[in-house]
């Protein structure tokens, strides 16, 4: 969903000074950072729906309410876009999507809205790179996307920002392009920061989790990558983030199976018919295939389409 963030900035900042209030009061008011407060007056963010309902008390109106008639259609270019990120861009041709950003960045829109699909072609044009094999070049990429919107980030000072969800994805994928550079396990610190550090109710949240899980899984220490499976399946379900599923599904059957915990099968069923159910024919094949080589467990014939997956997944559609 698209705001026009900028105008509703232009209303908050209205509203403040006719009611006499500058900045600084209105943080001492309600405990809101006056950072925080200048970036929604400028359009530079989505505001929280919490922070909202605390403004309101001080600008004595449901601003939550006023919000949603800022509210724009997303066309149809940018809902391609959107969709590609929430489900995995290796899975969708990148030159397509490349041509449809550009589109983009070439009509009329928002500065911030042009700095977020500049920064979309940098993560593109970075894992374009590294499926051709040059992975330097890859890190390269995501590390300029970053620095676009923080122009003096460094690897040591990471710690020191607060990320966008677009943000977000460029540092997640820097530490697995560090990490495989490198050819050792992808460092956790980044990724545990960027986890305590955005929102839950993202498409981003469960994918972080995902690379936590996969990091730890790399040190082999499968009991916590099983415990953010389990964060990024809650946060999952939360927003029917039915591609994600699938992959934390299927993982966390691996870390019960290296954990020999008997219920592994269990999770690898709801992967195949959650696959199925959602049409994702390569992840149907995938889990599969790996499922008959490493395990000998033929997916297929064991399939019991179980209540609560028929329930929760068909019906959501």
């Amino acid at each position: 969903m698209y705001f026009r963030l900028g105008d509703f900035g232009l209303y908050l900042r209205d509203l403040r000074e006719k009611l006499g209030l500058t900045q600084e009061e209105v943080e001492r008011q309600t405990g809101i950072n006056r950072r925080t407060i200048i970036r929604y007056e400028n359009g530079e963010c989505v505001p929280k729906s919490e922070n909202l309902d605390i403004l309101s008390c001080c600008y004595r109106e449901d601003l939550n309410v006023r919000f949603l008639e800022y509210r724009i259609a997303m066309p149809k270019l940018e809902r391609k876009v959107e969709l590609a990120l929430r489900n995995s861009i290796h899975d969708g041709d990148i030159g397509e999507l490349l041509n449809t950003v550009s589109l983009i960045l070439s009509s009329e829109i928002a500065p911030f809205q042009r700095l977020y699909y500049e920064q979309i072609k940098y993560l593109i044009l970075a894992i374009q790179a590294d499926i051709n094999g040059d992975t330097k070049k890859g890190y390269n990429l995501l590390s300029t996307g970053l620095k676009l919107s923080i122009p003096d980030f460094t690897w040591e000072t990471y710690a020191q920002y607060f990320y966008s969800e677009i943000e977000a994805r460029l540092l997640q994928n820097m530490v697995y392009f560090k990490g495989k550079i490198k050819n050792k396990p992808r460092k956790l610190e980044p990724l545990l920061y960027l986890l305590g550090h955005i929102s839950q109710e993202g498409f981003v949240y469960p994918q972080i989790c995902y690379q936590v899980a996969d990091a730890y899984r790399e040190r082999k220490q499968f009991k916590r990558a099983e415990s953010y499976i389990d964060k990024g399946i809650i946060a999952s379900e939360e927003i029917s983030f039915f591609e994600a599923l699938i992959n934390l599904y299927y993982n966390k059957g691996l870390c019960q199976y290296r954990q020999n915990k008997k219920t592994y099968t269990e999770f690898f069923h709801k992967a195949y018919i959650l696959a199925q159910t959602q049409n994702n024919q390569k992840a149907v094949e995938f889990i599969k295939g790996k499922c008959e080589r490493l395990f000998g467990y033929d997916c297929e014939k064991n399939a019991i389409i179980k209540g609560f997956i028929h329930t929760t997944y068909i019906s959501a559609e």
